[in-house]
């Protein structure tokens, strides 16, 4: 069949999906000077930083932060882990650093929760302000396109930086996960494992 891509080629499709540093510069610059001047642009900066922070940070399919309540993190041995039900029901567990926990308080402060989650907390994580309710997967998904088309601002003399800003999408940020843990010498063994591979 003609889905079956050889390798190289789909080596290459995640390479050309994969942002430069100026490109992942851009996208974290974006996150930062969002608008906050009123609470309805507060809320959806500090959403969204959440939102990105449990993407990059843990490697998550975007499926999987909208499903998942805040029980799933849990402390053990003074460590927080995520855990995280994959394809086929396997349940896995990431490590959470430090730098996502700060997210965490962050946004739960900011929906009038205590800083750190506890396992009877099966509410969602993403849910609207006002009405309390989830957030459905379009709506996260477009939050995370808007980033990318926003970036792309930043390159105005470069065409092809530009349109390939304008396609990220969410799955790109397990792409990256991957390739920044790479980066620091992280494993593959270990990158396989926190992502669930």
């Amino acid at each position: 069949n003609n889905f079956n891509l050889n390798s190289e080629d789909r080596k290459y499709q995640v390479w050309s999906r994969m942002l430069e540093s100026d490109e992942w510069q851009a996208i974290l610059d974006t996150l930062q000077n969002m608008p906050q001047d009123s609470l309805a642009e507060l809320d959806l900066k500090i959403r969204t930083q959440f939102l990105f922070a449990m993407l990059y940070l843990l490697g998550l399919r975007i499926h999987e932060v909208v499903n998942h309540s805040w029980s799933s993190f849990r402390l053990k041995d003074g460590k927080w882990w995520f855990f995280v039900k994959g394809k086929g029901e396997r349940l896995g567990h990431v490590p959470v650093n430090d730098q996502l926990l700060e997210y965490v308080k962050a946004y739960r402060r900011h929906l009038g929760k205590e800083e750190l989650p506890s396992l009877y907390e099966t509410e969602k994580m993403l849910v609207s302000i006002n009405t309390g309710k989830p957030y459905q997967l379009r709506i996260l998904y477009n939050m995370i396109k808007n980033t990318g088309v926003r970036a792309a601002h930043v390159f105005s003399d470069n065409p092809q930086k530009q349109e390939k800003l304008r396609r990220f999408s969410p799955h790109w940020l397990r792409h990256l996960a991957a390739s920044h843990q790479d980066k620091v010498g992280i494993s593959m063994n270990m990158i396989q494992e926190n992502l669930r591979h």
